[in-house]
């Protein structure tokens, strides 16, 4: 038998947001019962609304908490800024043929470019990687690493003045989750200035507006 005023929404599966917008409300309006599919179906204004109830919710338990605030609270004495680096190689070797895949010793080299943005402050960096790193790249720099725990290091991350790291849904999150500044690296060789590192309200993700399949 036949079904009237049932509408099927699906994503187009292609890594990009539906956006909840005046024609996406005009399907709901025209149909009775409307089924939505897929992952990235999104509403920017809505989330910005309820952000601070969102960060609550996926706030991490005390176990986790304690942690994170006794290790950044201790690098922080320490220094003047404290950037969190965000170093995913690992499972990057596959993502997209490798494009955001960067050497450590670009890592550094940011490292240095982003400390000297702060002449005259002492500049310290949270390390959070996702494979083992060699200290001794780093002996330039002052540094210390995160927990190697994949909350902890988000959450940490997440309590840093500044950010860096490549496209990553885990360091965006932390950036909303602290609102703290952000720069995905998108060219390792690039020039940065303080203009490059963004706060980010709303998860990247979460924006410019795409046509929906039905």
């Amino acid at each position: 038998f036949k079904f009237s005023n049932i509408n099927i929404l699906r994503d187009t599966g292609v890594h990009k947001a539906v956006i909840f917008n005046d024609q996406l409300a005009k399907c709901f309006k025209n149909n009775q019962l409307v089924f939505i599919h897929g992952f990235w179906f999104r509403n920017p204004v809505l989330f910005l609304k309820y952000s601070e109830t969102i960060r609550k919710f996926f706030t991490p338990i005390q176990q986790h908490t304690q942690t994170i605030n006794q290790l950044v609270s201790n690098l922080k004495k320490t220094c003047d800024i404290l950037v969190g680096v965000h170093i995913r190689q690992g499972d990057y070797q596959k993502l997209l043929g490798a494009k955001y895949l960067y050497s450590t010793d670009d890592y550094v080299n940011l490292m240095k470019k982003t400390e000297r943005l702060f002449n005259g402050k002492k500049v310290k960096f949270l390390l959070c990687s996702n494979v083992p790193q060699d200290r001794d790249k780093f002996s330039k720099l002052d540094f210390a690493f995160a927990n190697n725990h994949i909350v902890e290091d988000m959450y940490s991350l997440a309590q840093c003045d500044y950010i860096i790291g490549p496209p990553s849904s885990y360091n965006m999150w932390a950036g909303f989750y602290g609102r703290v500044p952000l720069y995905w690296i998108e060219d390792p060789n690039a020039d940065i200035s303080l203009d490059s590192f963004q706060i980010y309200d709303v998860p990247l993700d979460v924006a410019p507006p795409i046509s929906f399949a039905q």
